[in-house]
């Protein structure tokens, strides 16, 4: 049959739903990210000691992930720019954990699906410099046709696409940017301006 539905009440397990499937459709309406209304907490690196992931929650390719406590990072041994990921093991061990990988490319594929948190420097065994913040916000995902609300990037920085106005030809940007964006015709722009300190 080449139309799919989900989901249904099950007749004598008719209905043997798995958790790829319930994964597949909550991945429609989500993003993958991390959920907070305060992202710098959520899952946030303990600085300065880099030994520990606050809790926090998110949602990856569809499952849903809640850390309850401090996770205590296990760092390999040796020297290297690494990274620490939020990995889901979807086929083997069917769950989610914290990890620091020893390169700076995720694992993500049928098997193992590796959420990036923080690109660190390790030192003999021992994390001596947080590089990056990789964490993105993810949740619920608003299909909201003609004003979506998305991030782009630009010439002289990245934008918000907030909605339109006078029309389709008239999208409004909001610019996080280190210069006026440059004007357009059948734009309106607002910009706040980051100066380099």
């Amino acid at each position: 049959m080449p139309i799919n539905s989900y989901f249904y009440d099950s007749v004598s397990n008719d209905r043997p739903y798995s958790g790829s499937d319930f994964a597949k459709a909550f991945g429609v309406i989500t993003q993958t990210g991390v959920i907070a209304s305060d992202i710098d907490e959520s899952l946030g690196f303990d600085l300065p000691n880099f030994t520990t992931i606050a809790p926090g929650k998110a949602v990856v390719e569809g499952h849903f992930i809640e850390s309850t406590e401090n996770v205590t990072l296990t760092v390999p041994a040796g020297s290297y720019a690494g990274m620490i990921v939020l990995r889901v093991d979807i086929v083997d061990q069917r769950t989610a954990t914290i990890a620091v990988r020893t390169d700076q490319i995720p694992q993500k594929d049928e098997s193992i699906w590796e959420m990036p948190l923080y690109n660190v420097t390790v030192t003999s065994g021992a994390i001596t410099a947080m590089t990056s913040d990789l964490r993105v916000q993810g949740g619920a995902v608003a299909k909201l046709p003609g004003n979506a609300v998305t991030w782009s990037a630009d010439p002289n920085g990245i934008y918000l696409n907030v909605g339109l106005y006078g029309g389709v030809n008239k999208p409004i940007k909001l610019f996080l940017t280190a210069a006026q964006p440059g004007a357009s015709a059948t734009e309106h722009r607002a910009w706040i301006q980051i100066d380099n300190f």
